[in-house]
């Protein structure tokens, strides 16, 4: 699912050189930066309104914080992440989204040459 920006956003490149829809690029930009901060608004405050939160007032076996306890408290942390890249599913996991998302960064910079030189 988040990966499907990915695959709208070179569209508006689209959308924004059709004279049918803009008269010029810049107002094309213009309108579709309202249209798409608009929506990433009202998608991101939907979760502020539904989503509710955790009662911290039963959460059992939590570690004290200040600064007497700060130096264990960064260890436990570092003996978690350790624990955590011992799951060997965890790990493939995580090198998967890594190499994923560099791969989209890295063609993304095509989008622009594919779309002006091979669409037009």
């Amino acid at each position: 699912m988040g990966q499907i920006a990915w695959m709208i956003v070179p569209w508006f490149w689209v959308m924004i050189a059709d004279p049918d829809l803009f008269d010029s690029q810049a107002e094309g930009v213009r309108h579709l930066a309202i249209y798409v901060s608009g929506a990433c608004i009202v998608l991101g405050i939907v979760p502020g309104l539904f989503c509710k939160g955790i009662d911290s007032s039963h959460i059992d076996n939590r570690a004290e914080i200040s600064f007497s306890t700060l130096s264990s408290n960064v260890m436990g942390i570092f003996r978690s992440i350790g624990q955590a890249f011992k799951n060997a599913a965890f790990v493939r996991l995580c090198g998967a989204t890594f190499f994923v998302f560099n791969g989209f960064q890295l063609v993304a910079s095509f989008s622009y040459f594919i779309i002006v030189f091979h669409m037009f």
